[in-house]
Parts: C-alpha cells; sequence; structure tokens
C-alpha cells in the first residue's frame, strides 16, 4: 500500500472538524466513528480534549475478503479551531498489530507498514462538520473528500 493511500485511510480516521457555530466545548469527549472508502474501511475510537490534545485507537481494514489486510494502531495528536476549520495534527503513532486472514503478517512486512505509518507523524488534516446534532457527528475530510460517521460514547 503507498504512503499517500496509508495516509488518506488514517486520516480519515482522525475525524476531528468544525463549523461556524460549533464551540470547542461541542467537540469534546469520546467519539467512536467508522469510515468506508472503496476496498478500505476505518473505525476509531477517540477522545477530544479541552487542552488541544487528542487520542485514539483506530483499526483500518484495506482490501476485501481473503486478501484484507487489517491494521490496529494507536495514536496522538493536537487540534485547533481556525476560522470554520479544525487542523489536526498526527503527533504519535504506534502499530499495534497487522494481520491478514486472522494471522500476524512476517515482520518484514510488519516493518514497512510500520515505516510507512510512522512517516504520517507531524502530518495535519482538517475535516467539515456536515452535521452535528444529538450526539451524532458526521464529517468530510476537506484533503481526500472521505466521509465519517461518528457518535457519541
Amino acid at each position: 500500500m503507498k504512503p499517500f493511500v496509508l495516509a488518506a485511510t488514517l486520516m480519515a480516521a482522525v475525524p476531528v472538524a468544525v463549523v461556524a457555530d460549533v464551540q470547542e466545548t461541542d467537540l469534546l469527549g469520546v467519539w467512536l466513528c467508522t469510515t468506508s472508502e472503496r476496498e478500505s474501511s476505518t473505525s476509531s475510537r477517540f477522545e477530544v480534549f479541552s487542552d488541544g490534545a487528542l487520542t485514539g485507537i483506530v483499526q483500518i481494514v484495506s482490501g476485501t475478503d481473503e486478501t484484507a489486510i487489517v491494521s490496529d494502531l494507536d495514536y496522538q495528536g493536537t487540534w485547533k479551531l481556525q476560522d470554520d476549520i479544525l487542523i489536526e495534527t498526527l503527533t504519535w503513532l504506534r502499530l499495534k498489530s497487522v494481520t491478514q486472514n486472522d494471522l500476524p503478517v512476517l515482520q518484514p512486512v510488519f516493518e514497512q507498514f510500520e515505516e510507512q505509518f510512522q512517516s504520517m507523524v507531524g502530518l495535519r488534516t482538517s475535516s467539515t462538520i456536515l452535521s452535528l446534532d444529538l450526539g451524532y457527528l458526521d464529517l468530510k475530510n476537506r484533503i481526500y473528500g472521505t466521509l465519517s460517521e461518528c457518535q457519541r460514547e
């Protein structure tokens, strides 16, 4: 998988955004999100803190059925509002596992994935809130166009 595809997939799973009438406090707390795009999907659980920190876990499924590769990661980042945009920066990432057919991939393959994911540390992305209502949050990544559906935990 190419690094930019990995970046798009992971950053789509890091759902942060803002709209003019949304206050920072509206985004604080724990969110559960799913994102699907072509042959990949993500599910994440992340927490947004009032000090600008963001932490979470994400599972990325790339491919279909027998060929699907599942990557599990922990991450940390920062977020801030700028006009009507919330900017998120990935500051730390740990690849916990990579599996195919429920079996761990070979160490060289794991190391390749780890290197590709680590190259994303320092990347910034932004999303637009499509809706925020009754504990639900719908986002569109402004770079990749991916849609995320979230609900408050």
